[in-house]
């Protein structure tokens, strides 16, 4: 690495102004008053006026210049095997809870493309391709420390899967978030009236004992759900240890038949939702 003259960005002296990284390094950026080499494996925090390495911290990298992004809430960053936050001082792997489980996870993706910072919503997005080559963007809101994963760029006709990729990002002077897919230049959710609909799924409730079973009476949903009950694709499912059940009741008040109720966890699903959903509660 070289630098150049304090405030004289035009100048440098490459006879004393360098320093040797022990590898090649795939990206770098400034954060928090120091710089930060990254290779595949290996992460170096470099203080940048007598030009040394400060701290090597093995076993956490970063696979691009794209896949990492910078605000007042962390340096956030991406490896093959996990997704990061720093805050200044340590780096913490945030991206467990998404790392299995789907197509989506993290370890099953296709391949991955950027990360970018929406100021908006405080929330750093990850732009990659699932195991099907769908395009998607994992969603780390900072305030609320939650995942969400969103669409991106939804393949046409006229476009072909594997070519139909978020190339490029950055935000315009407006903090918005920009895309390119190697044709078109996109506002990324910048459309002020049209709105995808969303699925929400809940994690598997046990209600503190995992291995007791219970007994399942209800599930209240708060406020504007759409569609219809026992619907897997455009309404509200109950499923009961991995069995969806046939409940009777309303789309805020479902009941669960006593022949299905017990089990050792419950599950909710929201499927192809337009409406407004304040809170889920289970009797």
């Amino acid at each position: 690495l070289f630098k150049s003259k304090p405030f004289n960005f035009s100048q440098v002296d490459w006879s004393t102004d360098f320093l040797i990284l022990p590898t090649t390094p795939t990206a770098i950026k400034s954060f928090m008053g120091r710089v930060y080499a990254f290779d595949e494996d290996n992460m170096y925090r470099i203080e940048p006026n007598q030009f040394f390495i400060e701290d090597k911290l093995e076993g956490i990298g970063c696979i691009d210049h794209k896949h990492i992004a910078v605000s007042d809430y962390g340096m956030c960053f991406a490896d093959k095997e996990n997704i990061y936050l720093h805050d200044g001082r340590k780096a913490i792997p945030i991206g467990d809870r998404i790392l299995k489980g789907s197509d989506d996870g993290w370890e099953n993706k296709h391949s991955s493309n950027c990360i970018v910072f929406d100021t908006f919503r405080k929330a750093f997005i990850v732009f990659f391709k699932n195991a099907n080559q769908d395009n998607r963007g994992w969603v780390y809101s900072v305030l609320k420390q939650r995942w969400d994963l969103w669409e991106s760029d939804a393949v046409t006709a006229a476009v072909s899967r594997p070519n139909n990729v978020v190339s490029y990002i950055t935000n315009d002077a407006d903090a918005s978030v920009l895309y390119s897919n190697g044709t078109n230049l996109i506002t990324y959710l910048g459309n002020s009236s049209t709105k995808r609909s969303w699925n929400f799924t809940t994690k598997k409730l046990v209600m503190g004992e995992n291995t007791n079973d219970k007994k399942f009476y209800k599930v209240k949903v708060l406020d504007a759900a759409t569609g219809s009950i026992n619907d897997a694709n455009t309404g509200v499912q109950v499923k009961v240890d991995d069995t969806a059940v046939t409940s009777t009741g309303t789309l805020s008040s479902l009941k669960v038949p006593g022949s299905s109720g017990k089990g050792k966890n419950i599950q909710v699903f929201l499927k192809g939702q337009t409406g407004e959903v304040d809170a889920i509660g289970v009797i």
